[in-house]
């Protein structure tokens, strides 16, 4: 039987028996047995294996370090009064984080509806808020924290929120302002 080489050794899948005998005539009439060569099938190398699967698109990089895998609800403060409390987020009453200003947080939720709420802290005079998300695969949501808490000496003006944002460049926004806060979820 021939050797093969060790580069078409990996690549070649033989079949049938390794060997078979046959009987020949030799010259002076004695028959002996003779080995044949099985037939080789090629078989293609296997392929290379895929390569990682990128972040998601236009996450800065500053985010991308803090950022949970497959996260695809992004919430933050980038300015809300009053400016002394942070927040508390909660999701289907559950607590995601307290969120300061210039904070942000993520998290992976599964396809389906969920209801946001806001909470602050008793002294700070100010109500909470809520929003329902419906969240679809594949897609990124970015909602943000926003309050008011101004008095102009005769009149004390109070208000907060969380609603979705749809403006431009949202990781831009976020990394521009915010620094990354844990999510407790």
């Amino acid at each position: 039987m021939k050797a093969l080489p060790a580069a078409l050794a990996a690549i070649i899948i033989t079949t049938g028996v390794a060997a078979q005998e046959a009987s020949s005539p030799t010259p002076d009439g004695q028959e002996t047995a003779e080995e044949s060569v099985p037939t080789p099938l090629r078989v293609p190398p296997p392929a290379p294996p895929p390569p990682p699967s990128p972040p998601a698109p236009n996450v800065p990089d500053s985010m991308a370090a803090d950022m949970p895998e497959g996260a695809n609800v992004i919430v933050y403060r980038f300015y809300a009064e009053p400016t002394a409390w942070a927040a508390t987020v909660k999701i289907d009453g559950e607590k995601l984080a307290a969120i300061g200003n210039k904070k942000w947080t993520a998290v992976k939720l599964e396809p389906g509806t969920y209801e946001f709420r806001t909470s602050w802290p008793i002294f700070s005079g100010q109500s909470g808020g809520r929003h329902q998300l419906t969240v679809e695969e594949g897609e990124t949501y970015f909602l943000e924290i926003r309050g008011v808490s101004r008095s102009d000496g005769m009149y004390i003006t109070t208000g907060s929120g969380i609603g979705e944002y749809t403006g431009p460049r949202p990781y831009e926004r976020i990394a521009g302002c915010c620094s990354f806060k844990e999510p407790r979820f």
